[in-house]
């Protein structure tokens, strides 16, 4: 049996890139609807509350990234606080046995330094997950230090996937996370409108990929990525 994995970029909240409002994020969660997806930019302990779906049946957990104001292109919205957290969602149909927050040093001024890390019980067996969004401080030597830093505290051995938007290339990740790990999902995922780089990454250890995929744009400034695995 397989594991659907996605993870997603849905651009502050579900705005627009373009400063054009919000695009139709319920759709877009629809179309990334797997046994585990980890959300990046949802809004959290902001006034405006989170825009995203979950599917039914599945467990949540956010992860403050950081406190961010936001630029005037998206503070259209007079009546909302244009400044709080930002985070890290991850929704799973599996239980969540633990739960802990890894720190890494902050460059260049970027306040992101906490990723998450869950261990999921699966009718297949236990595993962890690493959900991450890396700095833009620095680029991209801010980026290669934090996934370097958490390669070092990371559980060494048991089967894992580090998903997420990682700000950096893949082989610059692949280099740091060592070749237990493999790549998942191979296909330039920024900027959505005209894609150029891979930034979005899912690597794994002890899985098999069966499948994946990067999708068409679905109104972020982030293409979302899929795969089917087997644990």
């Amino acid at each position: 049996m397989s594991i659907s994995l996605a993870s997603f970029n849905v651009h502050l909240n579900g705005r627009d890139p373009k400063g054009n409002g919000y695009y139709d994020l319920s759709s877009a969660c629809n179309r990334v609807d797997s046994d585990i997806i980890v959300f990046q930019e949802n809004f959290y302990n902001f006034s405006e509350p989170s825009n995203l779906i979950f599917p039914s049946g599945h467990h949540q957990i956010h992860q403050s990234i950081g406190t961010f104001n936001l630029t005037p292109k998206y503070t259209y919205n007079k009546d909302k606080n244009q400044s709080g957290e930002i985070s890290i969602t991850l929704s799973t149909k599996f239980p969540i046995l633990e739960q802990e927050t890894l720190t890494t040093k902050a460059y260049g001024g970027d306040p992101r330094t906490s990723s998450m890390l869950v261990k999921l019980d699966s009718p297949y067996g236990k595993f962890w997950l690493l959900g991450v969004h890396l700095t833009t401080g620095l680029l991209p030597l801010g980026s290669l230090l934090q996934i370097r830093e958490l390669s070092n505290l990371i559980p060494k051995v048991e089967p894992m996937l580090v998903m997420g938007d990682h700000n950096l290339w893949s082989p610059l990740v692949a280099a740091s996370l060592g070749k237990d790990f493999i790549q998942v999902v191979k296909g330039k995922t920024w900027p959505a409108h005209n894609p150029k780089h891979q930034i979005d990454q899912i690597f794994a250890r002890g899985f098999q990929v069966l499948s994946s995929k990067v999708l068409p744009n679905l109104g972020s400034d982030h293409l979302a990525i899929m795969a089917q695995v087997k644990l």
